[in-house]
């Protein structure tokens, strides 16, 4: 399972977040972090080119709650629950 080599932290969040992967693909990777109603509250596109690395997300403009995160890419399907606290 490619998702169980992600990692997203922290979690809870001021807004700086980190997603660092491992034994992934290479390959352009989407990032959506959206509100429990479904609202997108931030989308970022970037490569994952190495077998193991870091993207960093500034979320600094989200207000505080529970937010929804998503990251695909050919090889990725990762979901979960990201909580905001500036």
């Amino acid at each position: 399972n490619a998702s169980a080599d992600i990692s997203v932290f922290p979690n809870p969040s001021n807004g700086a977040l980190n997603i660092q992967w491992k034994n992934q693909q290479v390959g352009e990777t989407t990032v959506v972090i959206s509100d429990v109603t479904g609202r997108e509250a931030y989308r970022s596109v970037f490569t994952m080119n190495a077998a193991m690395g870091t993207f960093s997300a500034d979320l600094k403009g989200l207000n505080d709650g529970v937010y929804l995160i998503a990251i695909t890419s050919g090889s990725v399907n990762y979901s979960g629950k990201l909580l905001i606290q500036n």
